[in-house]
């Protein structure tokens, strides 16, 4: 497995756990302010994760892969839009 098969598989990894998430968040019907609450916690650590994901495929000579990665955290980050696996 290559360097760019490890990050890409690692992004779809945060990226499908945080739809999953957010989605079992709102299937069971959580009180509309705790799902606020869980959903911008689950936003704010999935951005984290996908920044460290950036550094790594940044680190291993991945520069447009981590340039990618980041569009998405930032995309996710300030519009709440969920990225597409890759």
């Amino acid at each position: 497995m290559t360097h760019a098969e490890v990050v890409i598989y690692e992004y779809n990894f945060w990226i499908q756990r945080y739809q999953f998430d957010t989605t079992a968040v709102i299937e069971n019907g959580t009180p509309r302010t705790t799902m606020i609450y869980v959903t911008e916690k689950l936003r704010e650590s999935t951005v984290d994760q996908l920044h460290r994901i950036a550094n790594f495929a940044y680190a291993g000579g991945e520069g447009d892969l981590a340039y990618r990665i980041n569009c998405a955290a930032v995309a996710l980050y300030d519009d709440g839009t969920s990225p597409k696996p890759m």
